[in-house]
């Protein structure tokens, strides 16, 4: 990828919505991971314990622009190989 190419979640992750083609409105359901220290107020939790929990192609997704739903591999783009002469 050229310097000046722009990133896109297409290019990095190779995604879009299937109905409306964009790709900058793809929302996921991810699980935020965290430990905590007991202290007699609750719980101190510092910014360094937080951390986001792996997402696959089996997570729910939705669109932002069209409303669609379903899991994010009905989201990969095929990539067409060009047939061989």
């Amino acid at each position: 990828m050229s310097k000046d190419a722009e990133i896109s979640v297409v290019s990095e992750h190779n995604v879009r919505c299937p109905d409306c083609q964009k790709d900058d409105g793809l929302e996921i359901d991810v699980v935020i991971e965290t430990s905590g220290l007991i202290v007699p107020t609750g719980v101190e939790v510092s910014d360094d314990a937080i951390r986001v929990a792996p997402w696959d192609t089996n997570t729910s997704c939705r669109c932002r622009h069209c409303g669609w739903n379903g899991l994010l591999r009905d989201c990969e783009i095929l990539l067409q190989v060009p047939e061989v002469a």
